[in-house]
């Protein structure tokens, strides 16, 4: 008997399809195809990615589920800010959040709400550590050249937070900056880290380091936004409760 193409075996069918099609080691990384996706990248870099991509199906099913995630979390955004400053901030933020759409109209454009998600995270921001840039910050070193570097940030209560920070010029193809952190914390707390130039105070990124008192991250220049072997940076930490 022939298979009847309800929606449900459609949908069923695509996921499958996208299971069994993933990007092999020559192709771009995650990172790079959700800045392609999201037209992020250089021009030449797009090029190549571009060409990449018309030739092998996997990269354009990547392409294909991060753009539909785009148009969903847009969708959600315009029609429904609460529950998309919920998922972007995690539970602790709801009722923060609830309090300031009720008394701000729903009707916002997608800018403004990209806005707002920052007012509102930075109105639960319980402790920011001080500004640490480590030595040679911004400057091209490979692993020989420096070693691992460590601060103490101290907190009320005999709270605190150890920080330690590695990085290089190349790693895996791209710069990283390697952070390991160890936190004593009261409360459950979700951390994040602020890379800003120490020159003009810009906040460059902030990188969600999540709610784990000790671990460790590598992050890549793709991710980070620059590259930390050529621009200046310095750190904080930021404790959201």
């Amino acid at each position: 008997m022939k298979e009847k193409h309800t929606f449900t075996n459609i949908l069923e069918s695509a996921r499958r399809t996208f299971r069994d099609a993933r990007p092999g080691a020559g192709c771009p990384d995650l990172n790079i195809l959700t800045e392609y996706s999201s037209g992020e990248l250089a021009a030449e870099k797009m090029e190549i990615v571009f060409s990449h991509i018309t030739e092998c199906e996997a990269c354009q099913m990547v392409v294909m589920r991060l753009e539909a995630d785009q148009y969903f979390w847009n969708e959600v955004l315009e029609h429904d800010p609460e529950t998309a400053l919920s998922q972007a901030l995690g539970r602790p933020g709801k009722k923060k959040i609830t309090a300031m759409i009720r008394r701000t109209a729903k009707n916002r454009a997608t800018k403004e709400i990209s806005s707002f998600i920052s007012q509102i995270k930075e109105s639960m921001v319980s402790w920011a550590s001080p500004l640490w840039q480590p030595m040679y910050a911004g400057e091209a070193v490979t692993a020989a050249d420096v070693e691992e570097q460590s601060t103490s940030f101290e907190m009320d209560y005999g709270e605190y937070i150890n920080l330690s920070c590695h990085w290089q010029e190349e790693k895996e193809g791209q710069p990283c900056i390697d952070l390991t952190w160890q936190a004593n914390l009261m409360q459950p707390s979700r951390l994040w880290a602020r890379f800003i130039d120490p020159e003009s105070s810009k906040v460059l990124v902030e990188i969600d380091l999540g709610t784990e008192l000790e671990g460790k991250k590598r992050i890549v220049s793709s991710e980070l936004g620059f590259n930390p072997s050529t621009r200046k940076w310095a750190i904080a930490i930021i404790v959201i409760e």
